[in-house]
């Protein structure tokens, strides 16, 4: 399988070009590695062509951003790890084929969603994916389940991102499900500097003596319970 892969500075130079509104020529960026057929993005640009059309249709962008995360996961499941450790290959994904999506998801707010920045995790392309794996239910005989994204609903990106994604929490999906289950419920939700202490004191901490990595969902949904019946008191 061959690929693109993007670096920090391809990704600056587009934003720039942006910026600007200036054309892109992605022919002359990113280095071509692998072997094989170049991967096809057009299942990704596809989705991506949706997600600007919903968008003109009056749907939050956010929203919209959730809810299509699990396609994202989908076209990109089959991928090696090896290339998805690249954060070149993500920014390549996100440049050349979830571009018009985000240019209209992020405005001027491209850095790292665009793969300019420093956060790996931040780049559009790859925290769709992230979220979706977290957040992906699957029963024997059924379709893979997205919904807990949109049950949790917009405004919730730094949450996301901050709490779970780029965080050990992130890779302990019993526990990453019932935490974003926990805020999908307004008596359990937890906003602003609630949620940062809540997480320092009943989540992370915790994490030093017990092996909450171990928890399948309903030990976490437990586990997470009593942690926040604690912080309440």
């Amino acid at each position: 399988m061959k690929y693109v892969s993007y670096s920090q500075q391809d990704a600056q130079a587009v934003r720039a070009l942006l910026l600007e509104n200036r054309a892109v020529d992605l022919g002359a960026l990113g280095t071509l590695i692998g072997d094989g057929l170049l991967m096809d993005l057009s299942n990704l640009q596809t989705i991506s062509h949706r997600a600007v059309q919903r968008c003109g249709s009056g749907e939050d962008p956010e929203t919209v951003e959730l809810s299509e995360s699990g396609a994202v996961y989908d076209a990109l499941s089959e991928v090696p790890v090896s290339i998805r450790d690249d954060a070149g290959f993500w920014r390549w994904v996100t440049i050349a084929a979830l571009r018009s999506f985000l240019e209209l998801r992020q405005g001027d707010e491209t850095k790292e969603a665009i793969g300019a920045g420093t956060n790996f995790a931040d780049i559009l392309a790859a925290r769709m994916f992230l979220r979706a794996r977290i957040a992906r239910d699957q029963h024997p005989g059924q379709p893979p389940d997205y919904s807990l994204l949109t049950e949790l609903g917009r405004r919730n990106h730094d949450f996301l991102q901050s709490h779970i994604v780029r965080v050990s929490t992130g890779a302990e999906m019993g526990l990453a499900r019932a935490f974003i289950k926990s805020q999908t419920n307004q008596e359990t939700r937890l906003e602003g500097s609630d949620i940062r202490d809540f997480v320092v004191a009943h989540v992370s901490r915790p994490k030093l003596t017990v092996a909450t990595f171990l928890m399948n969902e309903d030990e976490a949904d437990s586990y997470l319970s009593q942690q926040r019946s604690e912080f309440g008191d």
